[in-house]
């Protein structure tokens, strides 16, 4: 089959027929979710380098369209070159989308189209070619096999980088209806922006990268910052350096000069595999308002948060509808705002959290018993909050905390600490007022940062001990 590529960076079309008939008949029907594909307006601004309006650090957006013998559209790729700040710097490449139309599957389309690529970006002395992939398990929208899709990118040559990769929101749009970001004091505030997905790794491309299977972290580091200033805006940068997600990965850079590529991990690629296990995640167990306030006290002292909310089915809430009105429209709100992972659920049972390297599970036996005989498994969460949702959700947290002992990862010395916080006034704390509950959440979170310090000089401790 004789093919040729056009790239519309190289060889600007006046009209964009090709770039529409390309989008629409081409990229659309392989992504037809929205949230995985760019406006087409987004391709038509990024291919106009007449406009008056480019930055310095905006990247060169590729596309780059394949055609069969007959002149018809068969596949194409969308990348981009993003420019480093330092002076006599490359920069990356980041490919964004690659596709083949059903018919032209399975005759080296994609593989041609990242060798054109690796080619490009090396004649510019690039030494890093980036790509997301969405993690197992998870779809990204399309008719591919997730699995399928990791040994596809393998073969094309990408491998996973050993980073825990937070994909940064993909317009501002989203930011501002979710945070009110509508005064520069809530620059401040830190939060954690709307639209950002912790559903995916970041890949290399094995044949750009040095001898030592490593890419430089301040590289990294330069394609974080050039993404999200085409979000933000390059001139708008404490937007997204006083956010929370941006700092976590910052971070992790800050600790070491190199980011591994796993280059010798076949595919599939398995989160524990690729994901570095980050200490310090607090998992908030609870059914009202005791627990949000405990688990927004955490957040906001910057702990790594998730709340796992029960709310039982079918029977009468003990809570006043006016006070869950509140929790939900206000401190709900504000935990998601913060990048607090909210997971709701009638019971125990199928709560499961994947963050940071962790994998959190909680399991609930189906003994007969209401309470004496219900097992939590925990594994890997340094610590848990364990609130007190009593019997009418099928356990009490008295009976959780004394399962947590029995760890199902016994060969791992990561220690769960448990704190039991009850809400007085019998039941789950429904009859205490609103500002008790808020108090006592508070307490609980308390008593935890108490465990993290006293954790925290534990280790030292220890570690100075062996020095002697």
């Amino acid at each position: 089959m004789t093919i040729r590529l056009l790239d519309l960076f190289e060889h600007p079309q006046p009209n964009n027929i090709l770039l529409h008939h390309f989008y629409y008949h081409i990229i659309t029907p392989a992504f037809p979710s929205p949230d995985e594909l760019d406006p087409i307006e987004v391709w038509e601004e990024g291919l106009d380098r007449t406009r008056d309006n480019i930055h310095s650090l905006d990247p060169d957006l590729h596309v780059v369209i394949v055609f069969n013998e007959s002149n018809e559209q068969i596949g194409g790729c969308v990348w981009e070159l993003y420019p480093s700040p330092r002076p006599n710097q490359p920069g990356c490449g980041l490919l964004s989308y690659i596709v083949s139309t059903p018919q032209s599957r399975g005759r080296g389309i994609a593989k041609l189209l990242v060798t054109d690529m690796v080619k490009s970006l090396q004649s510019h002395g690039c030494t890093l070619l980036v790509a997301e992939m969405h993690k197992l398990g998870i779809s990204d929208g399309t008719d591919m096999d997730p699995t399928e899709r990791h040994y596809a990118f393998q073969r094309m040559g990408f491998a996973p980088l050993y980073f825990p990769y937070i994909q940064p929101p993909l317009t501002v749009d989203l930011i501002d209806v979710e945070t009110n970001d509508d005064d520069d004091d809530d620059d401040d505030k830190g939060g954690m922006a709307a639209g950002i997905s912790t559903d995916l790794l970041l890949l290399a491309h094995c044949d750009m990268l040095t001898s030592t299977h490593c890419v430089p972290s301040i590289d990294l580091l330069e394609y974080l910052d050039g993404f999200c200033g085409t979000v933000f805006g390059f001139e708008e940068r404490k937007k997204w350096t006083n956010l929370l997600w941006y700092q976590s990965m910052v971070q992790h850079l800050e600790t070491t000069p190199f980011i591994c590529c796993l280059d010798q991990l076949p595919a599939p690629w398995r989160e524990d595999e690729t994901v570095p296990v980050s200490p310090g995640l607090i998992v908030v167990v609870g059914s009202g308002l005791i627990s949000m306030s405990c688990a927004l006290t955490l957040r906001r002292a910057r702990r790594k948060v998730v709340l796992l909310l029960i709310e039982e089915e079918g029977e009468e809430k003990e809570e006043p509808a006016a006070h869950r009105e509140f929790a939900r429209k206000h401190v709900l709100a504000e935990l998601m705002r913060l990048g607090v992972e909210v997971q709701v659920g009638i019971n125990v049972v199928g709560f499961k959290v994947v963050r940071d390297g962790y994998q959190y599970v909680v399991v609930q036996s189906e003994s007969k018993h209401r309470t004496k005989n219900k097992s939590l498994v925990a594994m890997k969460a340094e610590t848990m909050v364990v609130g007190n949702v009593a019997s009418r959700s099928g356990w009490s947290a008295a009976a959780a905390a004394a399962a947590l002992r029995v760890r199902s990862d016994r060969s791992s010395s990561r220690d769960v600490k448990i704190v039991h916080f009850a809400g007085g006034g019998g039941g789950g704390g429904g009859t205490v007022v609103p500002q008790m509950q808020v108090v006592h959440g508070m307490r609980a979170a308390a008593e935890v940062l108490e465990l993290s310090i006293e954790s925290k000089e534990e280790k030292e401790s220890q570690s100075t001990k062996s020095k002697l």
